[in-house]
């Protein structure tokens, strides 16, 4: 327990701590109460008698006895005080060093010099109270992480791009309302006005960029560049949908951000950040890269998982806007620092970038009470609900980088974390780490398990190997096939569909449904076999190859697709009927329906042929979840 003394002239119950009676003065005698007699003190206690008559009082002090008595006690206290304070330390450091172990434990498997890794840091009340690095930057040269290694933050540089979307906003160069065929005219008239609010907010309609050049055959070891995807975009006459419908993430939005406040400003876009964001707030390894070749001092290498082992994941991406931004973990700490100490951006900007925009859509069904688009997004970033506390913030992938920045403002707190691991679950990491520093000021979790675990992330060789179709002993067929690296079942006479969850690269299971799936081995000649076991019981089963898919012939041919200047050649080959891009792509096409097929990858989801009146296929259109209605015609056939 803490003891202050009182200040001069008050009474000694003013003390914290064991109680002192006050010494009377033993000559004092009652005054008239019409005398009026000078103040003085004695140990603390404020008095009115005579000098003369006390024995305790000297002239300009006191007494001998007095000073000698007083020493005694203030000796006293101060050994109280350092005996408290001391065991109050080491509490303290107790604690620090029990919160430090906790969150040290998320990342022991990253702890190694054979693995990635992540740099990490932990903000409260504009102090780092945890930074540390796990793992390697470079395992080819053994390099290790650290606060300085620089990293692809991959989406995280949309909040980057709408903070100067902000500034340029505040500064009156631009409006947030104004439409962007203002700034890029040679847009397709759409017949609506999108806004730079809607493009921030991702509620613009458009078309993500991601979906387009994958479906227009680019490759992920292509060098894809701004215009690259401006050419594609310009392409697009339709909207998903009508702007501020609906949210819909768009990186597509952010590219264009990019090149408003390049012509807005009359500066490359890494070039104004530098000067307005990055050397304002002392971000000396931070930059936005057009050029992928650029060689980074201290950079990090991202990885993935493989059959064999690790292997390097290169992003050769050089588009900046939606992503682009190379940082580190230090200069990141600065940024976060930004929103609390208000450097570069009013009271303004950062009402706008810790919101949510109003967005009016009048006749909408996803409008709120107060007739505004309901949205859980910001300035690029997600603006939600975590147990009853704010959370700003936003998660990033791009090859084997992923990242993560969330703040609680309201409890002055934020995460960083910054890895090289496909594997890496960058959000979930940082709302355990939010449980351990925020226990007392979050609300319990709504289930045991707060945070929901993703699926083990298998090498995709492993999946392509597994899937097909399996002969069961009771002559069902078990048809096992892969949509965005989800592992699913069906037991085709019965319709019957369920998710397998990887327990390991060759055990799946559905717990809920009492059914496992677990490779046994494989041949040359692609032939796998498996054991299925459902309701306890277990049977072999092996890969049938040779089918017979002549059914599907008339689904095939070429078409071809304006929008993205590509043509695909349908075909049944290897028992799959597969979609053969530009450069030799193929895509796995399965049959879910009749004229409905759906892709193996997940930007080529559903696709539905159409037939003319003699019912004849004429085309087919896909629909993903960000690019919507891209129609194919058949071509080559009268």
């Amino acid at each position: 327990m803490r003891l202050t003394l009182g200040a001069p002239g008050a009474t000694h119950g003013a003390l914290t701590g064991p109680r002192i009676k006050a010494r009377r003065c033993k000559q004092l005698e009652r005054p008239n109460r019409k005398q009026q007699l000078p103040l003085h003190t004695c140990l603390g206690v404020t008095s009115r008698c005579p000098p003369s008559n006390c024995g305790n009082h000297v002239t300009g002090g006191y007494s001998e006895q007095t000073r000698t008595k007083m020493k005694k006690i203030l000796m006293s206290v101060t050994m109280v005080l350092l005996f408290v304070e001391g065991i109050q330390g080491q509490n303290h450091i107790s604690s620090q060093k029990s919160t430090s172990d906790k969150v040290g434990q998320l990342f022991s498997k990253y702890n190694n010099p054979n693995s990635p890794g992540v740099a990490v840091a932990v903000i409260q009340n504009n102090r780092i109270v945890y930074e540390k690095s796990f793992g390697m930057a470079n395992l080819e040269y053994a390099v290790p992480i650290s606060s300085n290694t620089i990293f692809n933050v991959a989406s995280l540089a949309k909040q980057f791009t709408a903070f100067s979307i902000a500034l340029l906003a505040d500064k009156k160069l631009l409006s947030l309302n104004d439409d962007v065929h203002q700034y890029i005219p040679e847009l397709p008239d759409y017949g609506e006005k999108i806004t730079l609010l809607h493009l921030i907010t991702h509620t613009s309609g458009l078309k993500d960029q991601w979906d387009l050049l994958n479906l227009a055959g680019w490759k992920p070891e292509d060098v894809i560049t701004n215009k690259n995807v401006l050419d594609l975009i310009l392409k697009q006459q339709e909207l998903n949908f009508a702007p501020g419908e609906k949210f819909q993430y768009c990186n597509s939005g952010y590219t264009l951000l990019a090149l408003v406040v390049e012509r807005v400003t009359g500066k490359p876009f890494a070039t104004w950040t530098q000067e307005n964001l990055f050397g304002p707030l002392h971000m000396n390894h931070s930059f936005f890269s057009n050029n992928f070749a650029q060689i980074i001092p201290n950079g990090a290498h991202s990885y993935k998982a493989t059959e064999t082992g690790l292997e390097e994941s290169v992003f050769t991406a050089s588009a900046v806007g939606a992503d682009g931004l190379h940082a580190t973990l230090a200069d990141l700490c600065k940024w976060v620092a930004n929103y609390d100490q208000k450097i570069i951006g009013s009271d303004v900007v950062f009402d706008e970038v810790n919101g949510i925009p109003a967005l009016e859509k009048s006749g909408n069904s996803n409008l709120n009470a107060a007739g505004r688009l309901k949205l859980s997004y910001g300035f690029g970033q997600g603006v939600k609900d975590y147990r009853g506390a704010l959370r700003i913030g936003h998660d990033s992938a791009d090859a084997g980088y992923r990242t993560y920045i969330g703040r609680f403002p309201q409890q002055h707190f934020a995460v960083i974390l910054l890895g090289n691991s496909e594997a890496f679950e960058p959000e979930k990491t940082a709302m355990q780490i939010a449980d351990i520093y925020l226990a007392r000021q979050l609300s319990p979790p709504a289930t045991e398990d707060a945070v929901a675990g993703k699926k083990l992330l298998i090498p995709e060789t492993m999946e392509q190997t597994i899937s097909g179709q399996y002969q069961l002993g009771d002559k069902r067929i078990l048809r096992i096939f892969v949509v965005d690296r989800n592992i699913m079942g069906e037991i085709k006479s019965e319709r019957r569909r369920f998710d397998l969850i990887p327990l390991t690269n060759l055990e799946y299971e559905n717990k809920p449904k009492g059914i496992g799936v677990k490779y046994l081995k494989g041949n040359n000649e692609g032939t796998a076999t498996i054991e299925f076991s459902e309701s306890g019981k277990s049977i072999t089963a092996t890969k049938l190859v040779h089918l017979d898919l002549s059914y599907l012939d008339e689904y095939t041919g070429n078409f071809y697709c304006g929008a993205l200047d590509a043509k695909y050649a349908i075909k049944v080959q290897d028992d799959h009927m597969v979609a053969i891009l530009p450069r030799n792509n193929a895509v796995i096409i399965t049959q879910n329906e009749a004229d409905s097929f759906f892709g193996s990858h997940w930007w080529m989801r559903d696709i539905k042929f159409k037939r003319n009146k003699t019912n004849k296929i004429t085309g087919f259109e896909i629909n993903n979840g960000r690019a919507k209605k891209i129609t194919f015609l058949k071509i080559g056939t009268k």
